[in-house]
């Protein structure tokens, strides 16, 4: 009876990490961490910035970020969409928790 019990929790404590970690700020910022480190070495960053500092007037950075990112390679453009969703997903959860919708308020009445 024990081994079946045993066996039980470490599946819920198995499901209830699992839930925590869904949901965990922490666990997306490490992707987006894990992420970065690969960008940067499939990217030489220093380059990118000098560039885009170079070529004088806000306009034509964003320009010329638009060029260099549609002109990348396919694994660049894959991983820093994925930054992109990775941080709209973790402020979005931020501000969810932070400021929780209360539709029980007179307000929303």
């Amino acid at each position: 009876m024990s081994n079946l019990k045993l066996k039980v929790m470490r599946r819920v404590y198995a499901f209830w990490f699992l839930r925590t970690a869904y949901h965990s700020l922490a666990l997306k910022i490490v992707g987006i961490s894990l992420l970065g480190l690969v960008l940067r070495e499939l990217v030489s960053l220093r380059s990118v910035i000098m560039n885009t500092m170079q070529t004088g007037g806000v306009d034509r950075m964003f320009s010329y970020l638009e060029y260099a990112f549609t002109h990348t390679t396919i694994s660049v453009q894959l991983i820093l969409v994925l930054i992109g969703a990775l941080a709209l997903w973790t402020i979005v959860d931020a501000i969810k928790k932070d400021f929780p919708l209360n539709l029980q308020s007179p307000i929303y009445s």
